[in-house]
């Protein structure tokens, strides 16, 4: 909680670049997730019952 009320000097200081990779990443991640979320359900094709 240091780095909310105050300076923290063990918090890592990141650069303009390393904020937009992690942003992307970040957005890479949630859409592989969506992605797999999203995907169809296999159906299972109903077995056959013979009625005798």
């Amino acid at each position: 909680m240091a780095g909310v009320f105050g300076k923290d000097p063990n918090m890592k200081k990141s650069n303009h670049q390393e904020l937009e990779r992690l942003n992307q990443e970040r957005k890479q991640k949630l859409a592989l997730a969506a992605l797999k979320f999203n995907k169809p359900k296999p159906v299972a094709e109903p077995t056959a019952v013979d009625a005798k």
